[in-house]
């Protein structure tokens, strides 16, 4: 069901999701038995906890005019669905890596569905730069796991 929403309310949401994320990877990490699963993991913590500090401080510093504007669209999507899995599924890297992976294409694909739903070109501009800082991200977390790996 689609509503109409402020901008800001839906930056505040996906905020709220990133902390989230960021202590479901707390969690795991000092859950697994396998400390290059461990490291993965702490790292994915350290993106996700960052990822929600830029969108605080987006919020903070962020233009009226585009925090304000309403549009509709259904905001109601969540990561949950994505955070519930075994426990026992994170004994790989590999695992670690795809969970990442689809969590970050929830937030691209979120903020695609954002860019389209929404007519005024700042707020339209705003979206496609935060899908392209989250691609940018995921480039930069691919370097750190490959350099992890290494080790």
């Amino acid at each position: 069901m689609s509503h109409f929403s402020q901008v800001r309310d839906l930056l505040k949401h996906n905020q709220q999701q990133h902390s989230q994320i960021a202590q479901f990877y707390a969690g795991l990490a000092a859950q697994t038995s396998n400390p290059r699963a461990a490291m993965l993991l702490t790292t994915l913590h350290q993106h996700e906890t960052q990822l929600a500090s830029e969108l605080n401080r987006y919020l903070q510093t962020g233009c009226d005019n585009v925090l304000n504007t309403f549009f509709q669209y259904d905001h109601e999507h969540s990561v949950q669905s994505l955070m519930q899995v075994e426990d026992a599924e994170f004994t790989t890297e590999d695992e670690v890596i795809s969970l990442a992976s689809r969590i970050d294409e929830y937030f691209l694909q979120l903020y695609e569905e954002m860019r389209e739903a929404v007519e005024h070109s700042e707020v339209r501009d705003m979206f496609e730069n935060l899908a392209q800082h989250i691609t940018e991200e995921k480039k930069r977390l691919s370097t750190d796991i490959y350099s992890l790996q290494d080790i």
